[in-house]
């Protein structure tokens, strides 16, 4: 399991779909929670593969990110990672 992303500002106070959020993207997967997932999140609904914004990367987070992988033409593991983040963004 990948150890929770650090949680910097509180929910309200950050855009986390903003294009200009600026936290860094560390390596996420389903267990992982935190802003880094709630940006990955909003990411995924920018993708069309919405998902609820709550910071839990969960199972719904984890098919939408396998999903946009393959839409990206990336290894479909689920781990968002430098890859995954690139495509995202």
């Amino acid at each position: 399991m990948i150890p929770a992303a650090s949680a910097a500002p509180s929910a309200a106070a950050a855009d986390y779909c903003s294009e200009s959020y600026s936290q860094n993207h560390p390596t996420i997967a389903q267990g992982s929670a935190g802003n880094a997932v709630r940006h990955a999140q909003c990411k995924l609904g920018k993708w069309g593969h919405p998902v609820t914004v709550d910071g839990i990367f969960g199972r719904a987070t984890y098919n939408a990110v396998r999903a946009v992988q393959r839409e990206c033409n990336i290894a479909d593991d689920g781990i968002v990672g430098p890859k995954t983040w690139r495509c995202l963004d």
